[in-house]
């Protein structure tokens, strides 16, 4: 986590604390403003540290990689069943 971050978490902590700490004296309208400036700073959070271009592209290529594999590993399952004498007709296992 960079330092900027790490700082705007540590801000939104302190917020939400002040808001449980305003709301357990009974203080509705200070709580309110609390969780209203830690929604703030976690939509800045957002904002800041978003998703750049090279994310997203990694992000991308992780699920196409994952898809691939998963597919290659029911195939590969496939394969082995058929080779042991069991074979995959649609919902339903039969031997060979």
């Amino acid at each position: 986590m960079s330092g900027d971050t790490l700082k705007r978490v540590k801000s939104v902590k302190r917020w939400l604390e002040k808001a449980e700490n305003s709301y357990s004296n009974h203080k509705e309208l200070t709580g309110e403003m609390n969780l209203i400036m830690a929604q703030a700073e976690m939509q800045r959070l957002k904002e800041v540290r978003g998703t750049s271009p090279r994310r997203k592209w990694l992000l991308r290529a992780t699920c196409s990689v994952m898809t691939v594999s998963t597919g290659a590993g029911t195939s590969s399952a496939f394969c082995t069943a058929s080779s042991t004498g069991f074979g995959v007709s649609g919902d339903v296992v039969t031997t060979v």
